[in-house]
């Protein structure tokens, strides 16, 4: 039984190093493209590109509640139907 544990301990092991290994290497060639990009621009336009990109943010934010707002009101009006359907059928 404990060859089995260390076998799965192993297996979890090697994936999350594969997985942390992917990742450092994305991460790195994302710096390396955004370095030459980025720093050269004039801090006005960065700030002016930070805004824009936290206004996206926001927005995209508020859009993702509203929607999911609409579908709680949806699911407890199909709850609500469901649950007078199941007391008037148990009332005869």
């Amino acid at each position: 039984m404990a060859g089995m544990v260390d076998t799965v301990k192993e297996f979890f092991v090697n994936l999350y190093n594969n997985v942390n290994g992917f990742s450092d290497d994305v991460y790195n060639k994302a710096l390396g493209l955004i370095e030459p990009f980025i720093s050269s621009v004039p801090g006005i336009l960065k700030l002016i590109g930070l805004v824009f990109t936290a206004l996206f943010v926001v927005l995209g934010a508020i859009s993702f509640a509203k929607k999911l707002f609409k579908l709680f009101i949806v699911l407890i009006l199909i709850a609500a139907i469901l649950g007078a359907i199941i007391y008037f059928t148990q009332m005869r």
